[in-house]
């Protein structure tokens, strides 16, 4: 079995396994700057290791909403508990992070501002004017 490559703004994921138990995906950075969305997962845990190059990744601490950064390199984990908004910015070109995770579906994705798989957006999406109605539910988790 192959994985299935779902092509992304900042490169594209390849789907190992994903069921009603967890995923297991890689996410694959093409180009250095490449970037994901800020955003988080009401329910999801993940935990990724970083197989081939480095990242930053930049966490929002739901309580007060401080942020801090965190670089990772090759054989580095990260583990991602539900409700903590992270955003990922690729330091290498081709850097690549497996992902195990919880159960995974599109409805538990709450994304706060654009990365480049969302270029048509021009400024920081707020809580509130997210087009497809998911920020009233980041508003609803916030402490």
């Amino acid at each position: 079995m192959k994985p299935h490559k779902i092509e992304k703004g900042w490169g594209w994921e390849n789907i190992i396994q994903s069921n009603d138990q967890y995923c297991m995906k890689e996410l694959c950075f093409a180009k250095k700057g490449h970037k994901s969305s800020m955003h988080f997962h009401k329910n999801k845990t993940e935990t990724w290791l970083i197989q081939s190059g480095s990242v930053k990744v930049e966490l929002i601490d739901m309580k007060d909403a401080s942020r801090r950064e965190v670089t990772l390199g090759k054989g580095e984990v990260l583990h991602l508990k539900p409700m903590t908004p992270h955003q990922v910015t690729c330091l290498e070109d081709n850097t690549v992070i497996l992902e195990a995770s919880s159960k995974d579906t599109e409805e538990d994705n709450y994304r706060i501002a654009p990365g480049d798989s969302q270029r048509e957006f021009s400024r920081d999406i707020r809580p509130g004017d997210y087009t497809e109605g998911r920020a009233e539910i980041y508003e609803r988790y916030l402490p």
